[in-house]
């Protein structure tokens, strides 16, 4: 089960879902909010799952666009 603590221990591991989440973003397709859905499509992952991977993407955003080297 993937949580935010688990996330939190080392994010490194969780780098695919970030950057797929910057590419979701980019394009516009939804709104950040409601991204949720997607990822669980995408990496067929259950819902909660897919709130903490949301939730720690958009609580370290900052962190996160410096360190990957995203463009805004």
């Amino acid at each position: 089960m993937i949580t935010r603590e688990l996330i939190k221990q080392n994010p490194d591991n969780y780098n695919k879902y970030f950057d797929w989440l910057e590419k979701l973003r980019q394009s516009g397709v939804t709104n950040m909010y409601g991204a949720s859905p997607y990822i669980e499509a995408h990496f067929n992952v259950n819902e909660d799952e897919a709130i903490e991977i949301l939730a720690y993407w958009m609580d370290h955003y900052s962190e996160l666009l410096k360190k990957r080297g995203w463009k805004r």
